[in-house]
């Protein structure tokens, strides 16, 4: 019996089987974690292709922590490297070992044959998934031309590398991933997926290009997400494979601190459908600190959201060095607060 997992929980269960569990313990739902995430605390990141997977001797153990258990499997596979990006390992072949996916889990699979970025920690008879929903990205065979730099500038180098082929799956998963990185030296290779006619990818493409600096792309983004709001439930519907929740799109937007963005996060705060878009815009808008913004925030000030509104007077309270009123006394007295506002906005103005 491989040593990575034993039969029963601690003290009798293997430690890398722990260290899986406690890893998946977050929650049910799949989770994304970032490419730049995993690199930075995956102890080794590898490529290599996948030559064999198999079932790994043991038996399936409760999951820790929760009500009911859910049983997992284990299976190992033969990974023949290409190169290591992170950590200390030789070259040759190593065994990854990792927990099947089931009706109630979802964990990163290996296929036979594929190649993938592998974020790993070492376990007693091998190597294991460093997180087991993010263990492993698929990626295009075959060395870069040029590999040097630190791990996240040679994951740069291969997720690019991954854009130029025709491979569906490799472009869906780069996108978010070089967005992740955050190199703006990507912008040439994602621009031009920004207007491809398959929806999963364009709007990667759209979201990875807001991340990377470019706020124009915002319109986009908060359109098509605009346009799957269902004030019924009060939430997104989304058809397709799009996997929205698999882009971070709600830190990209709140992200923007350009105040050269605020005319146009106005417009969309007062066309959007959703109270959550409103909110990140209005988030956005309100952490830009300008007295160029001015204008846009006392705008605010009237909006249907009381929320909103109070966000924006914070905003500029804080901006003219003022101590503010609490939310209750801003509802309070609303009109008279705004036009003091306005009055004092006014003799600011250049004569």
């Amino acid at each position: 019996m491989d040593t990575c997992f034993k039969s029963r929980l601690t003290p009798f269960m293997g430690i890398c089987l722990v260290g899986l569990f406690v890893a998946t313990c977050s929650g049910v739902l799949v989770r994304r974690a970032s490419v730049r995430s995993l690199i930075g605390y995956a102890p080794i990141v590898v490529k290599g292709q996948v030559t064999a997977v198999s079932d790994a001797p043991g038996v399936a153990s409760p999951f820790p922590g929760f009500g009911e258990a859910v049983q997992v499997e284990v299976q190992k596979a033969t990974i023949k490297l290409e190169y290591k990006l992170k950590g200390e390992l030789q070259n040759g072949e190593i065994l990854v070992f990792f927990l099947k996916e089931n009706l109630t889990y979802s964990f990163t699979s290996l296929e036979v044959g594929n190649t993938y970025l592998l974020f790993l920690s070492k376990c007693e008879a091998g190597f294991r998934f460093h997180d087991p929903q993010n263990g492993a990205l698929p990626v295009l065979k075959g060395k870069p031309e040029k590999i040097e730099g630190d791990p996240f500038e040679m994951a740069r180098v291969e997720l690019e590398r991954s854009l130029g082929t025709q491979e569906r799956t490799l472009i869906r998963l780069a996108l978010p991933g070089l967005a992740s990185i955050g190199d703006a030296r990507s912008l040439e290779k994602i621009k031009p997926y920004t207007s491809s006619p398959d929806e999963a990818i364009r709007i990667r493409a759209v979201a990875a290009a807001l991340a990377l600096g470019e706020w124009q792309y915002a319109e986009q983004l908060v359109r098509f997400v605009d346009a799957h709001y269902r004030p019924e439930t009060h939430g997104f519907h989304y058809t397709g494979d799009v996997g929205m929740h698999e882009i971070p799109w709600h830190g990209y937007l709140r992200a923007v601190t350009n105040e050269a963005a605020a005319p146009l996060f106005l417009k969309l705060l007062k066309q959007s459908k959703s109270p959550d878009l409103r909110s990140l815009l209005a988030a956005s808008l309100t952490s830009m600190h300008s007295p160029d913004v001015l204008p846009f925030l006392i705008e605010m000030l009237r909006d249907k959201n009381e929320d909103i509104a109070y966000s924006a007077y914070a905003s500029i309270m804080e901006i003219r060095g003022q101590a503010r009123s609490s939310s209750d006394k801003f509802g309070r007295e609303k009109g008279r607060i705004i036009q003091e506002i306005e009055h004092w906005a006014a003799s600011q103005a250049p004569r």
